[in-house]
């Protein structure tokens, strides 16, 4: 997990991690950007998106009322360009709603 944390850090460096319930949350522009969490067999990559904005060609994004999921099975998709493509729409996005 400790390198997803980085990845999200690296692409995105005004980022500010903090740690609420016990789960790595990233701030952003003055709130919730994403968060991690960690299963026994996978992680989840969870970012705020309340309208569906997040579209990957080869990614499976998993839309739910708020947030929008991407599970990170394997090393491959955390290293893959479309992850940190992601990463950085997510961004983009998040910026375009919160920066005053």
């Amino acid at each position: 997990m400790s390198e997803a944390h980085d990845l999200i850090l690296n692409l995105v460096p005004q980022i500010h991690p903090v740690f609420k319930w016990a789960t790595p949350f990233f701030d952003y522009c003055g709130s919730y950007f994403c968060y991690l969490n960690k299963y026994k067999d996978h992680i989840y990559l969870s970012f705020i998106d309340p309208n569906d904005q997040l579209v990957s060609e080869y990614l499976e994004i998993i839309h739910l009322k708020t947030v929008s999921k991407v599970y990170i099975t394997d090393h491959e998709i955390l290293r893959s360009d479309a992850l940190a493509e992601l990463i950085i729409q997510a961004a983009v996005i998040h910026e375009s709603m919160h920066k005053k």
